[in-house]
């Protein structure tokens, strides 16, 4: 078999170390081999080891020089992948190319409060939320449904997104016309699915949207949550499920497979091939419409 084929089966396994260890073997013994160097880098980033999945880029590029255009743009994934942690883990915030929306405003109340432990704040933030969201009517895979709303209450409205230029984004719901996900093919996929934005406002750029939720701080295990929700589940890292927290203020957080909520049906994050959005006005939604390619 081909170390594509091989690294197939063991992640077909949930075998991460496994994968790891081949694409390492073969980068070890064909240093140059720039397939398998940027393998090597993708699992890195599955294992959420960014600085290794860099050192790995930069080997490639340096192996490849003419392959130096598609490796910058992993580089620039990578750095929007810093920024998406630093988000999560310090505060620092999204990037807003002309502003946050009404609705992206209260979801960063929202998170400060969840980092303070402030669970009035919290759910006071997530209330005046979802009373401003209303509904977000969808078209997913040609199927209408009234309203979508991720199931994670730390971003209930909108997506995030790592942009070609290296930035990390929320786009609400309502600034997009439609989110075109292309199939899986690479490792890297089943956390960061390759995706075309179109916004309202007919601009348009490729995108990586990250199909694993943060790790949530200051959680514990909801009730009917399985017992296999450790930071460290591999299961989980590969998107293979989803698990539920208990958070500050009575609040819902996830971790693992994103999954949101269509209508009455629960879209994971790995099904979807196109959603769709109808105009809608949110309460300010339309002052900040981003134009992920710029960004």
């Amino acid at each position: 078999m081909t170390l594509a084929q091989d690294l197939k089966s063991a992640l077909s396994q949930d075998d991460l170390a496994a994968a790891r260890g081949l694409a390492a073997a073969r980068v070890k013994t064909h240093p140059r081999d720039v397939e398998a160097r940027m393998f090597l880098a993708e699992l890195c980033v599955i294992a959420g080891e960014l600085d290794r999945a860099e050192t790995h880029a930069k080997l490639a590029a340096t192996a490849a020089p003419d392959a130096a255009v598609g490796l910058g743009v992993f580089r620039q994934h990578l750095r929007a992948l810093h920024a998406r942690d630093a988000w999560w883990t310090q505060g620092a915030l999204p990037t807003f190319p002309t502003g946050p929306s009404a609705l992206s405003a209260l979801a960063l109340r929202l998170n400060i409060a969840l980092r303070d432990e402030d669970g009035a704040a919290a759910a006071k933030a997530l209330a005046a939320l979802d009373d401003l969201r209303g509904e977000q009517p969808v078209v997913y895979d040609g199927t209408e449904a009234g309203d979508l709303r991720d199931l994670d209450d730390r971003l209930p409205h909108a997506i995030e997104a790592l942009s070609a230029g290296g930035h990390y984004l929320w786009l609400d719901f309502a600034q997009i016309s439609e989110l075109a996900f292309h199939p899986a093919s690479r490792p890297i996929d089943m956390v960061l699915r390759r995706a075309r934005v179109t916004l309202q406002d007919g601009s348009a750029a490729d995108i990586r949207v990250p199909a694993i939720y943060p790790e949530p701080r200051g959680g514990t295990s909801a009730p009917n949550a399985p017992a296999s929700a450790a930071p460290a589940d591999i299961a989980l890292r590969l998107g293979r499920g989803t698990d539920f927290l208990d958070l500050p203020g009575g609040l819902t957080g996830a971790r693992g497979l994103r999954c949101w909520l269509a209508g009455d049906r629960v879209l994971t994050c790995h099904e979807a091939q196109t959603l769709g959005f109808p105009p809608v006005t949110h309460g300010g939604a339309e002052g900040a419409m981003q134009t992920a390619g710029s960004a």
